[in-house]
């Protein structure tokens, strides 16, 4: 008996009707399969009528079945691309399948995401094509995670030559405003005194104001405490976040119903604010939140590096200006050395400099002539006085008294006779 109710699994069984119950069995498998899968599952006849839906299509689509079947396909799909749908019939008319093909769909809600599609002919049982059937697989998440990936590059090289802070604060908003599709994105300076903070500019999307100009936080909510103990606020509904919920009506006012602020600390002080704003509500993923923490430890970073050349920068010109204020003191010092030692020079005073031994350390012209005169040799800068006179020690007996009073540090005129008579 249990041989005669197994049924074997072979081409031509497949060919063949199966019986009654194993029929039901096979139908509720393909059914627990479809209803189970994570990926929509729709079927649709060749006017592009939605003829099945399952659990999954309702999650990712928003739509419950009957809201759907009996409807056009093109519910789904955005204006601009419903010329796709031309093609997918066409092809299916044709027998052939689509592969893996990714575009954007609509949701209820009108979020458009980005899916995955495969399409394949539906035939009835004398094999001719009498609908297709579709598996969307939601890509939104692989898609934003690229997206995310591609734009922390774009910042990088965005705010890599910038020195202005300002300037890579605002690039940093641009790429964050972009990437996340919202409304604003900017950084602001906080005065925690004053509960305020200052905005100079901020990247908005078009048709968004700037909220350029000093906000007072407690105009739209409470939540200002939490940011001056370092805490990131996050809410994606000013009107159900209890912080913001009584000022909700003032934050929807200036684009902001869905809020990130994340406070910037130096020294653990609470200096500036990195804030995103969406005009509707909408929620913050946990890889958005980190996209945009990495975001903004790269801005910091560069920041900080375009702060300390600017400092580098003021201190070269500085020490610029302070060398070229030497270099104007010395060549003036110079120019005056230079007329004194053209008097000293052109002078017919004797004046000749030494040092404690005697040494000579400057000697005029007219003084290298009358040494000379007298003593029957020139000197010159350098020369050791008593050793030119060697062959005179009562010169230099009296040389050396003379020039030890006077390195002594007295201030006397003395009168005699130098010199060997006979050159008189």
């Amino acid at each position: 008996e249990m041989l005669s109710r197994r049924i074997p699994i072979t081409s031509d069984a497949l060919s063949k009707p199966l019986p009654s119950e194993a029929a039901d069995m096979t139908q509720a498998r393909l059914a627990a399969i479809v209803d189970s899968s994570n990926d929509a599952i729709v079927g649709k006849d060749l006017n592009s009528i939605i003829t099945s839906w399952n659990a999954s299509a309702e999650r990712i689509f928003g739509y419950a079945p009957e809201e759907v079947i009996g409807k056009s396909i093109t519910l789904l799909i955005p204006p601009e691309l419903q010329s796709e749908e031309d093609v997918i019939i066409g092809k299916i008319r044709a027998g052939e399948r689509i592969h893996h093909f990714a575009t954007e769909r609509v949701c209820k809600s009108g979020r458009r995401i980005d899916v995955s599609i495969t399409v394949s002919p539906i035939r009835d049982a004398t094999g001719r094509i009498v609908g297709a059937s579709k598996i969307a697989r939601d890509i939104s998440g692989q898609k934003q995670a690229e997206a995310r990936r591609a734009a922390l590059m774009r910042l990088t090289d965005a705010i890599r030559d910038l020195e202005d802070p300002d300037a890579i604060a605002f690039a940093a908003a641009r790429v964050l405003g972009e990437t996340l599709r919202i409304s604003r994105a900017g950084y602001g300076v906080i005065d925690t005194e004053a509960e305020t903070i200052t905005i100079e500019r901020d990247w908005n999307a078009p048709g968004i104001d700037s909220l350029a100009g000093v906000l007072r936080f407690r105009d739209y909510g409470s939540y200002i405490e939490d940011l001056k103990r370092g805490r990131a606020v996050v809410f994606a509904d000013a009107e159900t976040d209890p912080r913001t919920a009584p000022r909700a009506a003032a934050l929807k006012a200036i684009s902001a119903q869905a809020v990130v602020n994340l406070p910037v600390t130096e020294r653990g002080r609470f200096v500036a604010l990195l804030y995103l704003n969406n005009a509707t509500a909408r929620a913050w993923s946990d890889a958005e939140l980190d996209f945009v923490r990495e975001a903004a430890e790269r801005t910091r970073t560069a920041t900080e590096r375009a702060r300390v050349a600017a400092a580098l920068k003021q201190r070269e010109a500085e020490l610029r200006e302070l060398n070229e204020h030497l270099e104007r003191r010395v060549e003036a010092a110079l120019a005056e050395r230079r007329i004194l030692a053209d008097i000293v020079e052109s002078t017919d005073a004797f004046i000749l400099v030494c040092d404690l031994s005697l040494n000579l350390l400057a000697i005029n012209r007219a003084g290298a002539d009358e040494f000379e005169h007298i003593y029957g040799v020139r000197p010159k800068t350098g020369d050791d006085m008593l050793a030119l006179i060697a062959r005179l020690p009562r010169e230099q007996e009296a040389m050396r008294a003379v020039w030890s009073r006077a390195l002594a540090g007295e201030a006397f005129a003395h009168v005699g006779d130098f010199g060997d008579p006979e050159r008189a």
